[in-house]
C-alpha cells in the first residue's frame, strides 16, 4: 500500500462484452486499496485497508477468491423464492410419501403456493406460512442467497479482470528482467 504522503496510482480497466449477453466492465483500482467496478452486472465498490505490507494491490486483487469478493461487495444475502418454492413442494412430496397427508391435501397445497404467486417475496412467504396446512419449521424451508447479478459478477467478470492483471504485472516483470539483464556489470 501506499505511504499516506503520497498520492495513490490510479488505474483503469476496460473490458468489453464477450458475446450479446453482456459481460462488460468498467474497473478503477487505487494503490491505496481502491476498488470500484460499473458493470453490467452491477456497480460495486470496496477499499481495503491491509493487504500485507509492500504488496501490490493488482497482485492482491489478482488472486482472491470470488467468494472472497462477493462477501465485501454484496448487500448479502436476501430472500430466495425459488429455493424456498423448491422446499416447500419437497415437504409436500415428503409429507404425502410419510402419510402425514393425502393427495387432496397435497393439491390443496401446490394451489396454495399458486396463490401465493410461488412465494417470489417474504410478504408471499409469511401469508403461505400462517395459511398451510402442513407442519413445518420455517427455518428448513426458507432460503437466502445473494442477489444473483453480484454472483455473475463475482463468477463471470472477476476471472476476466485477474486474467488482466495478471497479465499486466508479467508484463511489467517481464520488461524489469530485461531491463536488468542489460546493465552492464561493473567489476572494480
Amino acid at each position: 500500500m501506499n505511504d499516506p504522503a503520497t498520492p495513490p496510482t490510479l488505474r483503469r480497466y476496460v473490458l468489453p462484452s464477450q458475446d450479446s449477453f453482456g459481460g462488460w466492465g468498467i474497473f478503477v483500482i487505487a494503490s491505496d486499496g481502491y476498488f470500484s467496478c460499473v458493470s453490467d452486472y452491477g456497480n460495486y465498490a470496496f477499499r481495503w485497508t491491509a493487504i500485507g505490507e509492500g504488496r501490490d494491490f493488482r497482485d492482491f486483487l489478482a488472486q482472491i477468491g470470488s467468494d472472497y469478493l462477493l462477501s465485501k461487495i454484496s448487500p448479502g444475502p436476501t430472500y430466495d423464492g425459488d429455493l424456498t418454492e423448491k422446499n416447500v413442494l419437497a415437504l409436500i412430496q415428503k409429507q404425502l410419501e410419510e402419510g402425514l397427508i393425502d393427495e387432496d391435501d397435497a393439491e390443496r397445497e401446490r394451489e396454495l403456493l399458486r396463490e401465493e404467486s410461488h412465494l417470489e417475496n417474504e410478504i408471499h412467504f409469511y401469508r403461505w406460512s400462517e395459511e398451510t396446512a402442513i407442519e413445518h419449521d420455517v427455518s428448513e424451508i426458507y432460503e437466502t442467497s445473494h442477489p444473483s447479478d453480484v454472483i455473475a459478477f463475482c463468477e463471470k467478470l472477476l476471472p476476466r479482470f485477474q486474467a488482466a492483471l495478471r497479465a499486466e504485472l508479467a508484463e511489467e516483470r517481464d520488461k524489469a528482467d530485461f531491463r536488468y539483464a542489460k546493465t552492464p556489470l561493473i567489476h572494480e
